[in-house]
């Protein structure tokens, strides 16, 4: 009985292994033309994400979007962006604003708001706020961002921006850390706003054990 029904399933299975393949075979012809898209190690992922309609940014540059993307895309984001046309716009003549930048699937938004609405007594992050606009909406909202004040390294400025509730974040290669609100798009701002940071790349302090 057991045999039969996996027999049914044969020609379903056999159809989907053929529309997976068809669907990385027409990704890869399309990301050729991509200069910065490794496709070799990304056709896979991408055509997965196609076919569940996601990574469809290019017409509407808005968070959500880039958050289903984010989620599609896992751990192949930062390798694999460029080729849907998703990655954080970088200055190519400025390695200092080379950066890494991550999605939360879980986030506090009331928490991120607390921690940006007081100045921190302690001064440990400096809270930024940038109006915009959406490409397919008139509305304006509010992006807000807090960048740490001193230099970190990656896995400390994820914890610290889990902790705080942020939707996200960008860590610059130099060692500044920016925690991003849910209405940023494309993770925030571009720019190092870290007062005490960048400093020589030698002397970002490995501060996993502290607490922020």
């Amino acid at each position: 009985m057991a045999q039969s029904r996996y027999l049914g399933w044969q020609p379903w299975i056999s159809r989907l292994s053929i529309l997976i393949s068809i669907a990385t075979l027409i990704v890869m012809t399309n990301l050729v033309f991509v200069s910065a898209c490794p496709r070799m190690n990304c056709a896979p992922i991408i055509s997965k994400c196609q076919l569940i309609d996601a990574c469809r940014c290019e017409a509407s540059l808005n968070y959500t979007c880039f958050k289903a993307c984010s989620h599609c895309l896992g751990e192949y984001y930062s390798e694999c962006c460029s080729c849907v046309g998703v990655c954080p716009k970088e200055d190519e003549n400025d390695k200092s604003l080379e950066s890494h930048v991550k999605v939360f699937e879980s986030t506090n938004d009331e928490l991120f708001d607390l921690f940006a609405s007081d100045d921190d007594l302690s001064a440990r992050w400096i809270i930024h706020h940038d109006k915009i606009t959406s490409p397919n909406s008139t509305v304006s909202m509010n992006c807000t961002m807090a960048f740490l004040v001193s230099c970190v390294d990656m896995y400390k400025c994820e914890s610290s921006c889990i902790s705080m509730g942020a939707s996200g974040y960008r860590w610059f290669h130099v060692g500044c850390c920016e925690c991003v609100g849910k209405y940023c798009l494309n993770f925030g701002v571009n720019e190092i706003r870290c007062r005490n940071c960048p400093q020589d790349s030698e002397q970002v302090i490995d501060s996993s054990n502290d607490n922020l």
